[in-house]
């Protein structure tokens, strides 16, 4: 082969190289964003009606989510729940056999059991927390209890432990709680949006796959009988 078409053939691979690492890099790093809708008047609690015409699917909760120009809204078009299931009338769900679990159990045992595995499943879940945490929050909750008394504690614990909490987690949290003291009730509007890196999640993920802890976790897992 000539140098000329080495050359070629060296930029054009060259080429391709690079627009599969843009394109790589593209989708790790462009952010997705999410904003949840919740509306719950206090009428649907009251008569177990868990549904309000106050969003486009016709449910309490309304999700949209966007990434690189394209939006999606779950359940706003699909129709998989009115599809009839194509089992036919005499199949059956084969369940595992009472050795198969007992075995699946010894060896979720046996991992949980590696040292370190744990506090190493725990650390992943934090910075899972962490990198998934919404960015803002605002809206309003209702609620009252039976008893007077019942309400006064938990508007304690929400004013003492939950919204402090929240507070840290999430950057912008406005979240206004209305005790009924009158009344048992729950009612809420509430906004979230979250905006989501694909990077964030599959950086501690990898790392957990990757790390010896778990690797050490899955010998044992395997060799448990």
């Amino acid at each position: 082969m000539s140098p000329v078409w080495l050359s070629a053939w060296t930029a054009c691979l060259l080429v391709a190289v690079g627009g599969i690492a843009i394109i790589a890099a593209t989708l790790l790093v462009a952010p997705i964003h999410v904003v949840l809708d919740a509306d719950l008047p206090a009428a649907a609690v009251e008569r177990r009606a868990f549904v309000t015409t106050s969003t486009p699917t016709g449910s309490p909760v309304h999700v949209t989510i966007r990434w690189l120009g394209f939006e999606w809204q779950p359940g706003h078009t699909s129709d998989h729940a009115a599809r009839p299931s194509r089992a036919g009338p005499h199949s059956h769900t084969t369940r595992p056999s009472r050795t198969s679990r007992g075995r699946g159990w010894r060896r979720l045992r046996a991992a949980f059991m590696a040292p370190g595995f744990g506090r190493r499943l725990v650390r992943l879940g934090l910075d899972l927390v962490r990198a998934l945490a919404p960015r803002s929050v605002s809206g309003w909750i209702r609620l009252g209890a039976s008893d007077p008394a019942d309400t006064g504690i938990m508007l304690a614990l929400w004013l003492s432990a939950v919204q402090p909490l929240m507070r840290q987690r999430v950057s912008a949290w406005h979240v206004r709680v209305e005790p009924d003291f009158l009344a048992p009730s729950f009612a809420t509007s509430l906004r979230a949006t979250w905006v989501v890196r694909p990077s964030a999640v599959l950086t501690p993920v990898v790392a957990f796959v990757l790390s010896p802890i778990t690797w050490r976790a899955g010998v044992l897992a395997l060799r448990a009988h």
